[in-house]
């Protein structure tokens, strides 16, 4: 499993929170091995806005939405508040999505 959004790098230092971050609104499985291309991809920018677009065909944003700011209130650093704009971010994409195939209906 990967931590997607919040990763263990990211509470070094707060060890107990490391609990807290391996639940499944912050973890996907991708390629074996932590040097595999999909591995390293998923922890760039984009590589996080795919693996939030996977999470979310199962969970919904408003549960990944709650974890993160859960533990943000928790840890020290950005990183959760980063992982909550990008998730607001696509949450606007498909609601613009949804209006243009409205509107084209």
């Amino acid at each position: 499993m990967h931590e997607a959004l919040i990763s263990r790098g990211d509470i070094r230092g707060q060890e107990h929170l490391t609990p807290l971050i391996m639940v499944e609104e912050n973890c996907v499985l991708v390629c074996p091995g932590g040097y595999s291309p999909c591995h390293k991809k998923a922890e760039t920018t984009e590589g996080q806005k795919i693996v939030i677009r996977h999470l979310l065909k199962h969970i919904s944003d408003a549960e990944i939405l709650y974890f993160l700011e859960g533990i943000h209130a928790e840890m020290k650093g950005t990183q959760a508040r980063a992982a909550i704009n990008l998730v607001q971010e696509i949450r606007r994409e498909k609601n613009g999505e949804r209006k243009n195939k409205l509107s084209s209906l």
